[in-house]
């Protein structure tokens, strides 16, 4: 894939931020309230410190989504391969990168678990 290390554009990268806003603590914005408190309240929530630790990850999420969508404006299906699920990720931010994966496509979208392998044969003869 080409332009993959692009940054991606303003647009997409703030649909993404404001489908996330609901899931996320602002912990920076809260005064007198401990990340523990909130986390306590919310324990499904992104702390500021890990929305930070896997912003290079989102905005390679949202780069992706760009490029699928406008190399497969033709295509009846796309499949599409799952990110690695880190166990120190938040389940609500691996649930966004699948949302903003597959959000504004022309067609079905088929997502795969693979096992980090080439899975494609090719026989030359």
């Amino acid at each position: 894939m080409t332009d993959v290390d692009k940054q991606p554009h303003p647009k997409s990268l703030s649909r993404f931020e404001e489908n996330v806003a609901p899931f996320r603590l602002f912990d920076e914005q809260e005064e007198g309230v401990s990340i523990q408190e909130l986390r306590q309240n919310a324990p499904w929530k992104i702390s500021d410190k890990e929305y930070e630790a896997f912003k290079l990850k989102s905005e390679s999420k949202v780069r992706l989504n760009e490029i699928i969508r406008k190399n497969s404006q033709h295509t009846a299906l796309v499949l599409v391969s799952l990110p690695v699920p880190q166990s120190d990720c938040p389940r609500v931010l691996y649930m966004a990168w699948l949302d903003t994966l597959t959000c504004g496509l022309h067609c079905p979208a088929v997502l795969i678990r693979g096992n980090q392998q080439n899975v494609l044969t090719f026989y030359c003869q």
